[in-house]
């Protein structure tokens, strides 16, 4: 890359190769949280067709509800169970790789261990949204239920309803789950930047470059805030920390002479093809070899990459070759 040193270059390679860690990781636990869901609505199917629904009367619909409800929470505990050990090793790693970027010294195990303990997804604590999940998952059952026995429907009907409700439980899981670990990662990194920050440092704002970018993040693109401050640098936008909203791909980076000749000589991927400004997933990749490629994507994505079918969507949603915990602690422990 013309005005990047070697030494430079790994540096980034070695950034992005913790965030696609990262990623990696989150695809793991969104699909054991999958798992999850899918027991779930075999156990209320298996609880629904005890008997004949039509034929119950209104007391024994609401015990078997309340036995649901019961049911629904459990599930949703063990998703959380399974997301906790995740936050910590977040935290480290990706705080870690930001002090080594800049040369700078890690927070306080205190300052870390807040960030997991006080984690906020849009204004509220990630404990809270795992509650709201599970009760409009109730809330949704239960409506399916009375729903169906109203309408005199059968019972495959019904069945039918709770599979759309599992599909949506799903959905919204996995996405609390990538919406927890891009903020745990992005607080982490800010932590840094700010623990290591004066009064003329600023931050820098990168989104994915491709069609499903939405429009909180799309102005914010390569946009520069004051680190300490948070005061806008050149325009009038207020700041907001990555994730903004949910499933949010953006992050921020501290803004170094690398991170400037990176944005100046940098090409950087989009859905269209190549465009000025910094190095991307779908750059860096490009610079790996195949069996590295294989390794990080899986081996059916990394050939779709190599033959240029692949977007940077696809590079950057964590849905490549998932990573477990153990590996990763492993990797970078």
């Amino acid at each position: 890359m013309p005005g990047i040193s070697p030494t430079e270059l790994e540096k980034i390679d070695k950034a992005i190769n913790v965030s696609l860690d990262l990623l990696r990781h989150s695809s793991h636990v969104e699909a054991s949280v999958l798992e999850l869901i899918e027991a779930m609505r075999k156990e209320l199917i298996a609880k629904l067709a005890t008997g004949d629904l039509t034929n119950w009367g209104k007391a024994r619909i609401n015990t078997m509800l309340r036995e649901t409800n019961l049911v629904i929470a459990d599930y949703y505990s063990r998703a959380q169970a399974i997301l906790a050990p995740t936050y910590s090793t977040v935290v480290g790693i990706s705080a870690a790789q930001t002090a080594t970027t800049l040369a700078a010294s890690m927070p306080s195990k205190t300052v870390l261990d807040a960030l997991v303990t006080n984690l906020l997804i849009e204004g509220s604590p990630a404990r809270a949204w795992w509650s709201k999940i599970a009760g409009d998952t109730s809330f949704r059952f239960a409506a399916a239920v009375r729903q169906g026995i109203a309408q005199g429907e059968t019972m495959n009907q019904i069945f039918s309803r709770v599979n759309d409700i599992a599909d949506m439980a799903g959905r919204n899981s996995t996405a609390l789950v990538h919406t927890s670990v891009m903020q745990t990662m992005n607080s982490a990194r800010m932590a840094v930047q700010e623990a290591n920050a004066d009064n003329d440092s600023e931050t820098v704002w990168l989104s994915a470059l491709d069609s499903h970018v939405c429009r909180i993040c799309a102005p914010r693109d390569g946009l520069r805030w004051k680190t300490l401050s948070k005061r806008p640098v050149g325009h009038s936008l207020a700041w907001m920390q990555p994730a903004a909203h949910f499933s949010c791909r953006c992050t921020t980076y501290a803004m170094t002479p690398l991170t400037e000749a990176v944005m100046k000589a940098g090409g950087r991927a989009s859905s269209s093809g190549v465009v000025k400004g910094s190095t991307t997933f779908a750059q860096y990749l490009a610079r790996q070899t195949p069996a590295f490629q294989d390794e990080v994507l899986g081996k059916g994505r990394a050939d779709l990459y190599r033959a240029g079918k692949i977007t940077l969507r696809d590079l950057v949603s964590g849905r490549g070759a998932p990573i477990s915990l153990k590996e990763l602690q492993r990797k970078y422990a």
